[in-house]
């Protein structure tokens, strides 16, 4: 059911394009009246028939698309202040800048009176106002928005607070933000760097993860051994060599995949490309680099994500 908005619970709108934020609860200019979706959406058991045998075999659940119903009132001090605001909302919810590839992707991030902070991926789904005579004041508005979620019906958390790092031979394994269960063994060579650990994904279903590479470095190999998946760049017709300040960044996200070297793809140098994600529970990694050196550090950042509140 719809939930009404406490006074310091939030929704920020972000726009695909500029990555602006738009707080859709500011007082001045919107307040947020009522909002619903943000719950366990439907799950779709998926089954197939055996052949000659009564009932069905289970393999799989999926779940419907998240909708987010966002009732929102217009606060304006004329007519001309009015349309002004309704054209800045749809310049913020137009879905026509949705574009996943380019990293034009629609957030809306949501923040309870508690201080916890989730977001979605989204694109606006349909918009209805409601009769001017249900408003209080003469020239405010009120509107209904539903947005879906793109991809997969997850609530993202924000921000990314997840991160595993080592930096350079000399000083090793690391772990920031924060602190995920890990065990070792850890390994450091005079010219590279061999790392297993085991990292815990406490949130409700697995997450793509972003990787930083700093050079110097070597054909480097990043694998969740938990799930069998690799990425490895071992192509001797087009080996990965960083120099020194090169950043290879890998984004596993299936709607943001990337593998870039100082914003320039190199997807020829790969040698395996399952773009793995962090299962849900304890992960095996492993992490591979030769040629390393003093400045050679690894960012791997992932963000847990939930089925609803």
């Amino acid at each position: 059911m719809p939930v009404a908005t406490p006074i310091d619970e939030r929704l920020t709108f972000f726009h695909p394009v500029t990555k602006a934020g738009l707080d859709l609860n500011d007082k001045i200019n919107y307040r947020l009246i009522q909002h619903d979706g943000f719950g366990i959406g439907d799950f779709e058991h998926l089954s197939v028939s055996v052949p000659e045998l009564h009932g069905e075999y289970w393999y799989d659940t999926k779940f419907s698309a998240k909708v987010v119903t966002i009732d929102l009132r217009i606060i304006a001090q004329s007519f001309v202040d009015l349309e002004n605001k309704k054209r800045q909302l749809m310049d913020y919810f137009n879905p026509l800048f949705v574009n996943p590839r380019a990293d034009q992707i629609p957030v809306i991030r949501y923040r309870q009176a508690n201080g916890t902070e989730l977001q979605m991926n989204c694109i606006l789904h349909e918009t209805a106002s409601l009769p001017t005579q249900q408003h209080i004041g003469q020239f405010n508005a009120r509107y209904i928005f539903r947005f879906r979620s793109i991809a997969e019906p997850f609530l993202y958390e924000v921000p990314q607070q997840q991160i595993v790092y080592y930096i350079g031979a000399a000083t090793g394994f690391s772990v920031g933000g924060t602190l995920p269960p890990f065990r070792l063994p850890f390994h450091v060579g005079a010219g590279g760097i061999y790392q297993r650990p085991v990292l815990n994904n406490n949130g409700h279903a697995p997450t793509p993860v972003l990787i930083d590479i700093e050079g110097p470095c070597n054909s480097p190999i990043i694998a969740n051994e938990t799930n069998g998946r690799t990425i490895a760049f071992e192509n001797v017709s087009a080996p990965m060599t960083l120099l020194a300040g090169d950043h290879l960044i890998i984004d596993t996200d299936p709607f943001r995949q990337k593998v870039n070297v100082n914003g320039t793809p190199r997807w020829e140098a790969l040698s395996q490309a399952e773009f793995w994600q962090i299962e849900v529970g304890f992960n095996q990694l492993r992490f591979e680099l030769t040629g390393t050196g003093p400045t050679t550090r690894m960012v791997v950042t992932w963000a847990r994500r939930y089925l609803g509140l």
